[in-house]
């Protein structure tokens, strides 16, 4: 039988923002772009557009497995004879993320990260606890200024406990394309694909001695685009002078391959667009960055819909970046997204850092 064998893996990687050029804008410290290599000009040219941050971002693609994963959990216990109302999700989840950058040509890099997710749930008809670490190389090419494309290959495990009684461990490993390109002067927009084959086990201790053991083919394919903006002072003076403002949108889509699953079929999808304002100060080295975002999410499909009476979130977070003048960083970053019928929350806290060689 299946015993919610698809919440393994589903916090993998959210909130993780190693960001190479961040939120802000221009060179550090105001100096020349004249001679910088292109893809370091490219860097500062997407990072002060916004770009980079839904590229290094997993906010999203976590929340997303969150919320499916667990939805399945309760989709299995209503099934299986549990409680069939009174549902209610409230996590909270702290992603810790370490990049290492080497450039190999003027406009191309090799990206390592080590990363991990410890997530506790709060005592409700479905908890979920665990951890969720996650190794990740990369390769990233800058063919102009306003491009970027990039290709990498991860390998992750998810080992959780989705109930006292029943522990899930899901293996797996995976293949991510992005692209970026900034189009005008304020605009721009970035996409990715992730495709990941993972198998599942679910042990349920029933009595000493007895556990069930259950095994399912446990496959994601994801995909995400965001459009952003950036504007200044200059460009619109109620926005306070040193600080940009990124409006965007966005959407994404998972579809999850699994046999025999409660939907009656061998796959069940989720889908979710948003839309946000994040205000930044602009990037300085050696300084405190602050910012904070505000946003509105909305979920176009959910095949587990039945689980949970919540289809509409807001967004609320802020954070703070601090930098070298050799681009090395680390960030520190809070969320929540809170459903607006009271039924489903989830506040994540971040740190990440970045070191460029």
């Amino acid at each position: 039988m299946k015993i919610s064998t698809a919440v393994a893996g589903m916090l993998a990687a959210m909130f993780a923002e190693a960001a190479l050029a961040g939120d802000g804008g221009g060179a550090p410290g105001g100096m020349s772009t004249a001679n910088l290599p292109l893809g370091v000009l490219a860097q500062i040219n997407l990072g002060s557009s916004g770009l980079m941050t839904p590229y290094y971002s997993d906010e999203y693609f976590g929340l997303t497995q969150n919320r499916t994963g667990t939805a399945l959990t309760g989709e299995n216990l209503k099934a299986h004879g549990g409680a069939t109302s009174g549902y209610v999700d409230e996590a909270f989840a702290l992603a810790t993320n370490a990049a290492f950058m080497f450039a190999l040509s003027e406009n191309s890099y090799v990206n390592f990260q080590i990363g991990n997710i410890l997530d506790e749930g709060s005592s409700n008809l479905v908890e979920v606890d665990g951890v969720s670490p996650k190794l990740e190389a990369e390769y990233i090419l800058f063919p102009n200024p306003d491009t970027m494309f990039s290709v990498s290959a991860f390998v992750e495990e998810n080992d959780l406990d989705t109930s006292e009684t029943t522990k899930v461990d899901r293996k797996s490993y995976g293949f991510r394309a992005d692209a970026i390109r900034k189009f005008s002067e304020h605009w721009g927009v970035t996409g990715r694909i992730q495709y990941s084959p993972g198998t599942a086990v679910a042990k349920t201790y029933v009595m000493p001695g007895l556990v069930l053991r259950d095994e399912s083919n446990d496959d994601r394919l994801y995909t995400q685009l965001d459009l952003v903006g950036n504007y200044r002072a200059k460009d619109w003076d109620v926005i306070p002078d040193g600080w940009v403002l990124y409006p965007g949108v966005g959407g994404n889509f998972l579809r999850t391959f699994m046999d025999d699953n409660v939907t009656g079929g061998d796959s069940f999808d989720y889908g979710m667009a948003w839309a946000r304002l994040n205000l930044s100060m602009e990037s300085q080295p050696r300084k405190l960055i602050p910012n904070i975002v505000i946003g509105f999410e909305h979920e176009w499909v959910d095949d587990l819909e039945d689980y949970t009476d919540e289809e509409n979130y807001a967004l609320i977070g802020g954070g703070l970046m601090y930098s070298l003048e050799n681009g090395n960083n680390i960030n520190f970053n809070a969320g929540a997204h809170h459903g607006l019928n009271g039924n489903r929350s989830s506040y994540t806290f971040a740190i990440n850092t970045s070191l460029n060689f």
